[in-house]
């Protein structure tokens, strides 16, 4: 049992690595300089930036370091739950993703009380056999089982937040805000 904990524990460690790894290098094989690319960011503007320049932010990040000093600092950040800092709010992205925890689980709750709702209506239609109304039911279990989730997601944004108008495709309306015009 504890040989099972202790290969599970392992596996995931391993996992976490190599998805640290991709996500590091990946930033690397994007073309051009790191530094430049975050100056334009923060500036707005598309130039070429002199060594002098660029030299604060390479100094602030550590882009000038080797690129093993660099991704030994990334994974031992991650490994002690410090993720950076967002290069476009300039806050610690822990602080970042916290700030949208709240609603994320309001939207989860939400679609999980609805999904019930609708599987308990559907079951409850359903529930005796023979009748066209089961074999619908059945037809709509099949092919609701079958879409992927993130085409129904896009979809269901489509029909609410483009055509009707119900919510805003992204953020939230403010506090004491009554409806929607998108």
């Amino acid at each position: 049992m504890i040989r099972r904990i202790v290969v599970k524990v392992a596996s995931s460690v391993a996992v976490i690595v190599a998805a640290a790894s991709v996500t590091f290098f990946a930033q690397l094989a994007v073309p051009g300089d790191r530094a430049t690319a975050l100056m334009n960011l923060q500036t707005g503007q598309d130039k070429k930036w002199t060594a002098q320049e660029l030299a604060p932010l390479n100094d602030r990040y550590g882009f000038d370091d080797p690129i093993v000093v660099q991704y030994l600092h990334y994974v031992t950040g991650l490994f002690r739950g410090d993720l950076g800092t967002s290069y476009t709010q300039k806050r610690p992205v822990l602080e970042v993703i916290g700030g949208q925890l709240l609603p994320s689980l309001t939207l989860t709750v939400a679609a999980l009380a609805v999904a019930w709702l609708l599987a308990l209506g559907v079951t409850l239609l359903t529930v005796k056999r023979g009748r066209l109304l089961s074999g619908l039911g059945s037809a709509w279990e099949a092919l609701t089982a079958s879409l992927p989730h993130y085409w129904v997601g896009v979809v269901l944004l489509v029909v609410f937040a483009v055509q009707l108008r119900v919510f805003p495709i992204i953020g939230a309306p403010a506090r004491g805000a009554r409806s929607c015009r998108c």
